[in-house]
């Protein structure tokens, strides 16, 4: 890229700072801001409207998406378009609705739909596979009667696109399509909704998996539904852990070893908690599938009501699915010490032992200083990925935390913290209702 574009980039961003935290307030309540929501009226809407919708209400943040991809990416291959047009025959067949909420988008925009995807190949080139760490307790791991689920989202500390993670986490947004549930995420509507929990209360983390790169080794592929597009269904469609199980176990799942948009979820590893309290790990690939519980203990060989998982098979077999295995990666240290910091905990895991979790740095290489094989990570000589951001999913009382940055950090990381159950309209205890409905930890 030539110096002048370099300026143009910069100046844009400075420019456009300010119009991008406005209208992107979702839940102006979490933050002192004063700020007009767009999305205070969260009445389910077709696809088609939500699209047009999203649309309209951060219109400049598309444009701001569409000039930057421009920028860093002037030429496109052909091969490109012709996945995208692939993509768009997956979508019309398995998620007529999310292709309907493109073309609302399209509309409002003004951008065609084969640009919009374009986009979102361009984001998720640079947000490649998540190097995340994820964990979940529920009783007797934790008093209460509570469950919670955990997730540092770790991606390349050097891409182009970190800046904006500090937009899209600035506040979380609410997928209304009418299609399927209500659902809560962080990122880009439509573009890059990242789920976390839906309006039944069915939490959600996920993290990628590592693939080997020993060409001798074989991987499994088949062709289905993008993950991507299978975790987002989830929400729509699903308000417990067992919906969540048969609605994978019975769905052809893409598994394309590229990695490439629309497949840069494909082989991920799920984690999901709903409002009764169960919990499940789900490793998959095209072929193979295990659903992990929170009784499944003679699986995990661990106590009843933990799961951890980070960026390898632990129960399904590498050689056939074609995981890298633990030692090849950080992936097997940041699991360890998962599994390690719940086990201490157990039996006393509250919200306060989860973010404990999350800004763990006592693990890794050196369990004196912060490194890149941490679980809450920063790139050194090892390694280049880094945790961006981290969130907390409390099923039972419908609430989101979630930090604008790594969650170590004094400002950025401190926990931000929305109670859901006002604007699903769902039944909970005014007092809870009360404690934390909007505020910051």
């Amino acid at each position: 890229m030539t110096k002048k574009k370099i300026l143009t980039v910069l100046i844009i961003i400075l420019l456009i700072q300010p119009t991008l935290f406005t209208i992107s307030a979702a839940h102006p309540r979490h933050l002192s801001l004063d700020t007009r929501n767009p999305l205070d009226d969260i009445t389910p809407i077709s696809s088609y409207d939500y699209g047009k919708k999203m649309g309209k209400n951060y219109y400049a943040t598309y444009q701001f998406i569409n000039l930057f991809c421009s920028l860093l990416r002037p030429t496109i291959n052909k091969h490109l378009y012709l996945q995208i047009q692939s993509h768009i025959t997956i979508l019309k067949k398995y998620s007529t609705y999310y292709f309907e909420e493109l073309q609302g988008l399209s509309f409002s925009t003004k951008i065609p739909v084969e640009r919009l995807l374009l986009l979102q190949s361009f984001l998720s080139y640079h947000f490649p596979n998540r190097r995340c760490t994820i964990t979940a307790a529920t009783p007797p791991a934790t008093p209460n009667n509570q469950s919670y689920l955990t997730q540092n989202w770790d991606i390349f500390a050097f891409s182009p696109l970190v800046p904006l993670t500090r937009f899209f986490t600035y506040f979380p947004h609410i997928n209304t399509d009418q299609s399927g549930y209500r659902y809560v995420y962080l990122g880009i509507p439509v573009l890059y909704e990242i789920p976390l929990m839906n309006e039944k209360g069915l939490g959600f983390a996920g993290a990628g998996l590592t693939l080997t790169k020993n060409l001798s080794r074989d991987i499994d592929t088949g062709e289905g539904i993008p993950i991507y597009n299978l975790e987002l269904m989830t929400m729509k469609n699903c308000s417990t852990v067992a919906e969540v199980v048969e609605l994978w176990r019975s769905t052809p799942r893409s598994a394309n070893p590229s990695l490439l948009y629309p497949h840069h979820c494909d082989y991920d590893i799920t984690m999901w908690g709903d409002h009764q309290g169960d919990i499940v790990l789900i490793e998959q690939t095209h072929q193979y599938f295990i659903a992990v519980y929170q009784n499944s203990t003679q699986i995990t060989h661990a106590s009843p009501g933990i799961l951890w998982h980070a960026n390898h098979h632990l129960w399904l077999d590498p050689n056939l699915t074609g995981s890298s295995f633990s030692h090849e990666t950080t992936s097997g240290v940041r699991s360890e010490r998962a599994r390690e910091l719940l086990e201490t905990y157990y039996g006393n895991i509250t919200l306060q032992e989860c973010m404990n979790i999350t800004r763990d740095h006592g693990g890794g290489t050196d369990p004196t200083k912060e490194d890149s094989s941490d679980i809450c990570s920063r790139p050194d000589k090892n390694g280049s990925r880094a945790t961006t951001f981290s969130w907390i999913v409390v099923p039972k009382e419908y609430t989101l935390y979630w930090t604008h940055a790594r969650p170590c950090q004094p400002l950025r990381g401190k926990y931000q913290v929305h109670n859901y159950s006002w604007d699903f309209n769902t039944e909970l205890s005014e007092h809870t209702r009360f404690e934390h409905r909007s505020s910051s930890i």
